[in-house]
């Protein structure tokens, strides 16, 4: 009962430390860099408060963008984005990537992430979005043998921590 009421008060708020815990957070970060280990992509995820722009694949675009996600040597970023006040993620990949996987996979991995969502999983569904794209990368994009990380692995807040 009092998990629910917990997820409850939750959903009343849009600032992200009561939806991540500094531990999430943590559990994200290092995700990613075990996905990255695998692929010469690179992933970040964006937790945002709310959006600046109406739309909130405009949000996710220019948050690509001021990540420095366009500059990846291989155009192969994907950048996910959380937006909590308007209660929208979006999933964005360079050209590279969108050259090789299907939309069909991003449909499915958004709808398994929405499920998590739906049920107050937040942080487990960011995990099995990255733990996706990851393999996806890996498939697609193998790391190479002269690969850096060329992005930071840490989830990007922004407003109202």
């Amino acid at each position: 009962m009092l998990n629910s009421l917990r997820r409850l008060l939750r959903l009343e708020s849009d600032k992200p430390s009561d939806f991540f815990s500094e531990e999430a957070l943590a559990r994200i970060k290092e995700a990613v860099g075990e996905a990255e280990k695998k692929t010469s992509g690179e992933i970040r995820v964006v937790v945002l408060q709310k959006c600046d722009y109406l739309d909130s694949r405009i949000q996710a675009l220019m948050e690509f963008e001021r990540a420095g996600m366009q500059n990846t040597r291989d155009k192969t970023g994907v950048l996910i984005l959380l937006a909590l006040r308007e209660r929208k993620f979006e999933i964005v990949a360079d050209e590279g990537i969108n050259a090789k996987i299907v939309p069909e996979e991003w449909q499915k991995l958004s709808a398994d992430m929405a499920q998590y969502f739906r049920d107050g999983l937040f942080a487990e569904g960011v995990l099995l979005a990255v733990n996706r794209v990851g393999h996806e990368l890996a498939e697609h994009f193998p790391r190479k043998s002269d690969d850096i990380n060329e992005l930071p692995d840490d989830v990007i807040l922004g407003g109202g921590q």
